[in-house]
């Protein structure tokens, strides 16, 4: 029996989670570049997969290049993928980045939870930013975030 079957959005993403899942960001990557080979728009789904993946392999300079890539298809990254690069840049030790990503989410309207403000306080912490980890945890307490173990 011949059966065409052809590689959708879907198995796309679902590719690209099991490459994070697998801490094998180079291959997510390569699988998001080659959804467009395939005439295929990358969603939501399989761009928010392949920053989690980027970031799991403390990869900042790809997170944020897919970051760009989704706003200029017009996808807003949701809270978790923003922390999941948050998080890829403060264990790069790129502090700055970091906070540039936390403070851009409320530009585009996005309320940074606790895991945000978390890996962006984590982030000034590991760069030797004391005063902006402090500022961080004074705009969670202000923020009604409630602030965890890993926060402190």
């Amino acid at each position: 029996r011949n059966v065409n079957l052809l590689p959708n959005v879907i198995t796309y993403s679902e590719s690209i989670s099991a490459c994070g899942k697998g801490e094998q960001w180079q291959h997510a990557l390569s699988i998001l570049e080659a959804m467009h080979s395939h005439a295929l728009v990358p969603n939501i789904i399989s761009c928010s997969t392949a920053v989690c993946a980027c970031g799991k392999g403390s990869q900042w300079l790809q997170t944020v290049g897919i970051l760009e890539l989704m706003r200029g298809g017009g996808l807003v990254p949701s809270v978790i993928t923003q922390s999941a690069a948050i998080s890829a840049c403060g264990k790069a030790g790129k502090w700055q980045q970091s906070l540039g990503l936390f403070w851009a989410m409320q530009n585009q309207t996005l309320e940074p939870n606790v895991i945000a403000c978390s890996a962006a306080i984590q982030a000034c912490g590991s760069g030797g930013q004391w005063q902006q980890a402090l500022d961080l945890l004074a705009v969670a307490r202000s923020s009604a975030l409630l602030p965890n173990v890993i926060t402190y």
